[in-house]
């Protein structure tokens, strides 16, 4: 990470430190905190240092870009900051966000952040597999900040993005057709919303794998998914293994999972399918990938089949027809996703509310089963 270079007396630290970055809008001193990706490590605060991630809204901050790094000293350094005041005074180092979230302070300390923290937590919950009795881990996928806050309510200890959902969300159809900015903005709300570790549904990287693991990291995501196709071509496994190892020099301690599409979409000989989308997938774990996942793969036999040929835990997408979750856990399956399945399901029941309206002039589907203004609001709130 890119030292700010000294401590600062901060005094919105008493703002960031009541959990103020759940408000919907965060400004202090002129300089929105939602722009910035700043990371604060607090000395002091309780008797002990103390992080706190601050989210991001239209770009990342990085101390490299002048005004960028005036933002953060502005911000951290102003005389009157915004929620402060002298009860919650206390010394910080201020880092900005790109780059390692395992970093070096003023005196030589090394320091592992809170998003390292939730990166080995995300890391550990892959390894349920190893254990007795053995667990599975049943990994939801959110498209915004009201259906994160459902599934972590619901008790799950982590959570996935959908690109196919957020993309649908935003206006686009699925396959990179949405800008990187646009989906980063997406998982950085997400990030900000949830306690939960979430892992971000990055699509084939945008261009650019490395860079876009360095951003998405920098958004508070500890994980991504990332694809081995563009548009209707399969990348070179030299090219792919190539960028898993850039993101894992890059970002050493976010969780990769590296997918396949041979199975999702058919591709080749059906012969030879199972063989060349275990090469693929072993290759990736080689390449430094923390799972695997084989989208497109439904029937138990197969499912057994690449439990036992990859070398990483490995992760499968729940569709119509997939085994139940208690019989992938059987099967060693490590991962269950449901993709934008949730967001396609909800999309359903919009779809009879507006037809029920337009034919019958009736409420049914809209009332049965909504949850109560009241408690979204609540669900929303810090």
């Amino acid at each position: 990470m890119f030292g700010i270079g000294r401590p600062a007396r901060a005094l919105i630290i008493g703002a960031v430190a009541r959990d103020l970055m759940r408000e919907p809008a965060v400004y202090s001193d002129g300089v929105d905190l939602f722009r910035l990706g700043v990371l604060v490590d607090i000395d002091g605060l309780n008797g002990e240092g103390h992080g706190f991630s601050v989210g991001r809204k239209r770009g990342l901050a990085d101390a490299r870009e002048p005004q960028h790094g005036l933002d953060i000293e502005r911000l951290f350094l102003a005389k009157n900051g915004g929620g402060g005041g002298d009860k919650y005074k206390r010394e910080a180092h201020i880092y900005d966000s790109i780059g390692m979230d395992n970093t070096e302070m003023d005196d030589g300390t090394d320091v592992q952040t809170p998003d390292a923290n939730l990166a080995e937590a995300l890391r550990e919950l892959h390894r349920g597999m190893q254990r007795e009795p053995k667990t599975i881990l049943v990994l939801p996928n959110a498209w915004d900040v009201a259906s994160a806050r459902l599934f972590e309510r619901a008790g799950f200890p982590a959570l996935g993005t959908t690109s196919a959902g957020v993309a649908f969300t935003l206006g686009y159809r699925d396959g990179e057709q949405l800008s990187r900015d646009e989906m980063l903005e997406a998982v950085a709300r997400i990030t900000w919303a949830v306690k939960i570790p979430v892992t971000a549904d990055l699509e084939a990287g945008y261009g650019d794998p490395v860079e876009t693991a360095r951003q998405v990291w920098a958004a508070g995501a500890v994980g991504m998914n990332l694809e081995d196709m563009v548009e209707n071509d399969l990348i070179e496994i030299a090219a792919q293994t190539s960028a898993i190892r850039g993101i894992r020099a890059a970002v050493p301690y976010i969780v990769i999972n590296a997918r396949t599409d041979i199975f999702l979409n058919s591709i080749g000989d059906e012969t030879t399918r199972f063989d060349r989308a275990v090469e693929r997938l072993n290759a990736y774990a080689e390449a430094g990938a923390d799972c695997v996942f084989a989208p497109g793969v439904r029937d138990r036999e197969t499912i057994a089949r690449l439990v036992k040929a990859v070398r990483v835990p490995l992760n499968i997408l729940a569709t119509a027809g997939s085994p139940d979750i208690a019989e992938m856990c059987s099967l060693g399956v490590a991962r269950v996703s449901v993709g934008s399945g949730p967001m396609r399901a909800t999309l359903g029941l919009v779809d009879r509310i507006a037809r029920e309206l337009k034919d019958q002039g009736t409420y049914t589907a809209m009332v049965d089963g909504a949850i109560p203004y009241a408690d979204v609001n609540l669900l929303m709130g810090p």
